[in-house]
C-alpha cells in the first residue's frame, strides 16, 4: 500500500512540478490535511485546550512534512533521476538510524531485512533504468 501511495505522490509531484516547490507542497499538504484533520480533531480531546501543545504539534508538522517535502521537490527538479531514486530508497534506513539513536527504537531482524530489500530494489531500479542521465523534471 505504501508503495502505491508513494508512486501516486511522485506522479502528481511531476504533474505539479511547474509550480514553485513550496506551492506544490502546500497543495499536497492541504489535501492530506483534509483527510487527517477531522480524525485528529475528534481524537485530540483536551489537547486543544492547551495552546502550548497545539503550537508544538504545528511545529512538528512543519518540520516533519513541509520542510522535507519542499527539499525533495527542489531535489526532484535538479538531480539526475538515478541519483534521486537512490536517495529516496535510502530514506527508510536513515529514518531507522535516527530512530535508533534519538528514540532508542529497535528493529527486528525482519524489519532490517525489509529495509535492506527496499534500498536494494530502489538502487537496482535506478541503476538499471535505460535512457540518458537527465533530471526527472525539465
Amino acid at each position: 500500500m505504501r508503495g502505491i501511495l508513494l508512486g501516486a505522490v511522485y506522479h502528481f509531484r511531476q504533474k505539479l512540478s511547474h509550480l514553485h516547490s513550496g506551492h506544490t507542497v502546500a497543495i499536497g499538504l492541504i489535501f492530506a490535511s483534509m483527510v487527517t484533520f477531522p480524525v485528529g480533531i475528534i481524537d485530540a480531546g483536551n489537547i486543544m485546550a492547551h495552546p502550548y501543545l497545539v503550537l508544538m504539534g504545528l511545529l512538528i508538522a512543519l518540520f516533519s512534512s513541509s520542510v522535507p517535502m519542499s527539499l525533495e521537490m527542489a531535489a526532484l527538479k535538479r538531480l539526475p533521476h538515478k541519483t534521486f531514486g537512490i536517495l529516496v530508497s535510502m530514506e527508510p534506513a536513515i529514518v531507522a538510524i535516527i530512530a535508533f539513536f534519538m528514540l532508542s527504537e529497535h528493529l527486528t531482524f525482519i524489519q532490517v531485512i525489509a529495509i535492506a530489500f527496499s534500498i536494494t530494489a530502489g538502487m537496482g531500479s535506478a541503476m538499471t533504468a535505460g535512457g540518458k542521465m537527465d533530471t526527472l523534471v525539465k
